[in-house]
């Protein structure tokens, strides 16, 4: 071991030296840490010079290192809560090259005694202004951490900017260490100013009038001004799909009462969208789609889009309508045409509905009216049918804004009924639920559940077309089997469809490198009649690449409950959720 010099000349050249070869160079001594967490440990080889140091030191360099070493422990734990570390340090040097030995024992952390927050108005102390305690992380019993500290004094400073008070400043901050018994008491007071308040919003550059601009804004003239009022504000802008660019400026030097300009560019006023698809139920096809974004200035706008493949052809148009009051509802309008072949039936249909898109507490609700004429071919038996069928929908999804997202789910359930009083050829009742879940298992592997379960009610089955029926397989339903080709049977042996259905899938799905992901799968269900049936079962492995548009999945599905059936291949791309 290296002995220590106490030559001030010596401890003069080790700094000259340390500081041209000191941090940031290419390498750095071998340096070994005990007594510490991993985390202490990575804090503490990210601020020592001794970690950092660039060349073989000379003695003199390694005593000045050593003479370092204990301040610099001490420095590095502080924040963590530990305020009386003992730190044993030894160089060693051998075959010419030197490395450096800690023994650290951090000592008792220090733990948090007391918490006081106060708030003043013109120096009298006053009730919390809406910040709430739970802002700040630290409490009783918790052990001091710096980062944490300056964080919670950053977030009630945030809330108080949110309830208007823009002034707000601190006038006590104060952390009481004990060494003594190593406890700390936490002091901060704020004093809060003035209180400032929205005045009234102007919008520029936009092609919508003001009763539809603001049915975006989530305030009123004279409630406190709140940052994060203006990044809803800004956010629900961007959301509408109008606009390319917005930006908000409150105007401050106008006193408490903040007004706010909006300036606005618009986006494109139209967008055109085409290209080829593939789908293992579908085919190859081309698709196309013509947005007009705004109509007229009450923000009316249209779709038309239209497919086209080997099993599937639609045209379709859409009308839109915002609600004044409410950025999130809507009035819409819809007519489709659409010819499908699937594995048990062929159809062709018109469908007229009429719908309003709004919030429902914490959920999505879509309120329908459709109008329907079918012709379907089942099991060689063709039937025209018409129906009046009035729906409501309910749907909430967590992590759908991305495309491949580490964790999320999705709710949905419809209800849906008809009458025969009411211009339908019979009385029924459905109801459909579905759910997905994504959670992951680490940053490299997620699971994937899927389930739905649907029924229903009617006296004369027989009249009901092919999309008032319930099929199972194919690609998001049991893969391993064709599109729509389990279910019921006639006494030809020909699917007829079920009144209820019932399907489940569970996914492994592991990053393997890169882009590329592979994943094992076991997908089950099946659609039922009254008198119950078997439940089929298809599993198998799969690729998955990861691209701006989300995943390409391709699957290699067997069908395990069908005795000496072929594989099948399946290819979807599109969003998990």
């Amino acid at each position: 071991m290296i002995s220590r010099l106490s030559s001030r000349r010596r401890v003069l050249a080790a700094t000259l030296l340390l500081a041209l070869g000191g941090p940031g160079a290419g390498w750095s001594l071998p340096l070994e840490i005990r007594g510490l967490s991993r985390e202490l440990e990575e804090q503490l080889k990210a601020t020592l010079s001794a970690a950092h140091y660039a060349d073989q030191p000379t003695p003199e360099t390694v005593e000045y290192l050593l003479d370092k070493i204990p301040d610099e422990v001490a420095r590095a734990l502080e924040p963590y809560g530990y305020y009386g570390p003992t730190t044993h340090a030894e160089a060693r040097r051998r075959g010419g090259k030197t490395s450096f030995r800690l023994k650290i024992d951090p000592g008792p952390p220090t733990l948090i005694d007391s918490v006081r927050i106060e708030y003043l108005a013109d120096g009298t102390a006053v009730a919390d202004p809406g910040v709430g305690r739970d802002r700040f992380p630290l409490k009783p019993g918790d052990q001091l951490n710096h980062a944490r500290y300056e964080a919670g004094k950053r977030a009630i400073e945030d809330a108080l900017a949110n309830q208007g008070y823009l002034d707000a400043r601190t006038v006590v901050h104060r952390v009481a260490v004990r060494r003594r018994d190593s406890r700390a008491d936490v002091e901060l007071t704020w004093e809060l100013g003035p209180k400032s308040h929205f005045g009234p919003v102007s919008f520029t550059g936009s092609p919508l009038n003001d009763a539809i601009m603001r049915r975006y804004v989530p305030f009123e003239t004279g409630d406190p001004f709140s940052r994060d009022k203006l990044l809803l504000l800004t956010q629900r802008l961007l959301d509408s799909g109008y606009f390319d660019r917005v930006e908000v400026k409150p105007d401050r030097d106008q006193g408490l009462e903040v007004p706010v300009l909006v300036e606005i560019v618009p986006a494109a006023r139209s967008r055109y969208r085409a290209g080829l698809s593939y789908g293992t139920d579908s085919g190859p096809g081309v698709e196309a789609e013509w947005l007009r974004r705004w109509l007229n200035a009450r923000g009316h706008r249209g779709t038309l889009r239209t497919e086209l493949s080997t099993k599937r052809a639609l045209v379709g148009t859409e009308y839109t309508i915002p609600q004044r009051g409410s950025s999130e509802s809507y009035y819409q309008a819809a007519l489709s045409w659409l010819d499908e072949d699937t594995d048990s039936s062929e159809s062709t249909s018109v469908r007229l509905s009429l719908s309003r898109l709004r919030p429902w507490r914490d959920w999505r609700r879509v309120d329908t009216v459709s109008l329907l004429s079918e012709r379907s071919t089942i099991a060689g038996n063709t039937e025209t049918s018409r129906f009046v069928l009035p729906s409501v929908s309910l749907s909430r999804k967590r992590g759908a804004e991305k495309l491949i997202p580490e964790s999320g789910y999705v709710l949905r359930a419809t209800v849906r009924a008809a009458a025969e009083a009411l211009a339908s050829e019979t009385s029924l009742v459905q109801l459909d639920l579905e759910a997905k879940k994504i959670f992951a298992l680490s940053s490299a592997q997620r699971v994937l559940l899927r389930a739905r379960a649907a029924a229903t009610w009617t006296e004369d089955f027989d009249v009901l077309p092919a999309s008032l029926r319930y099929f199972a397989g194919g690609d998001r339903s049991i893969r391993g089997y064709d599109f729509e080709s389990l279910g019921p049977k006639d006494e030809n042996g020909e699917v007829i469809g079920g009144r209820f259905l019932l399907v489940g899938s569970a996914e492994y799905e592991r990053t393997v490198r890169g882009n590329w992901r592979a994943a094992t799968f076991l997908d089950f269900g099946n659609a039922f009649s009254r008198g119950g049936g078997e439940l089929e079962a298809g599993a198998g492995v799969g690729l998955r690449y990861a691209t701006p548009i989300g995943l390409i999945r391709l699957d290699l599905a067997f069908p395990v409950t069908e005795s000496g059936a072929n594989p099948r291949v399946h290819l979807v791309v599109g969003p998990d959720l």
